[in-house]
């Protein structure tokens, strides 16, 4: 769909997302999910959790639809790899149903992991 082309020149129409682990003080985990705009490089949302459950992205979900008012492009498009919380039945109702076209093929795992993780690569070293 994409062949990669995450920057469209046009802020809000490609999202990228995925889910990095933080590692913290006596080998405690985090997870941080974060959708990312691919035209602008901002973090659009983000949550924080010590769980891997479904909850970490549906709350990312509502954070992004929280910080553009609901007003997506429209032609947006959601970007992830193909994690069982992206191809998840439930997640992918809530994608559709905010009107957001997903995307997720087999080639692109290894980029949109790059893409977005290279811009967390901060949070990890703090």
């Amino acid at each position: 769909m994409l062949n990669r082309e995450f920057n469209q020149g046009e802020p809000g129409k490609v999202l990228l997302t995925d889910i990095t682990y933080l590692y913290y003080e006596n080998g405690q985990k985090a997870y941080l999910s974060c959708i990312k705009d691919g035209s602008t490089n901002e973090i659009l949302a983000h949550y924080l959790s010590t769980s891997l459950e479904m909850s970490i992205v549906y709350k990312t979900l509502q954070r992004l639809k929280e910080t553009v008012q609901n007003q997506f492009h429209p032609e947006v498009i959601l970007h992830s790899d193909q994690g069982m919380h992206y191809t998840h039945h439930l997640f992918q109702k809530k994608v559709k149903k905010l009107g957001i076209t997903q995307s997720c093929p087999v080639r692109e795992t290894v980029g949109i992991t790059l893409q977005l993780n290279l811009s967390l690569v901060i949070l990890r070293t703090r």
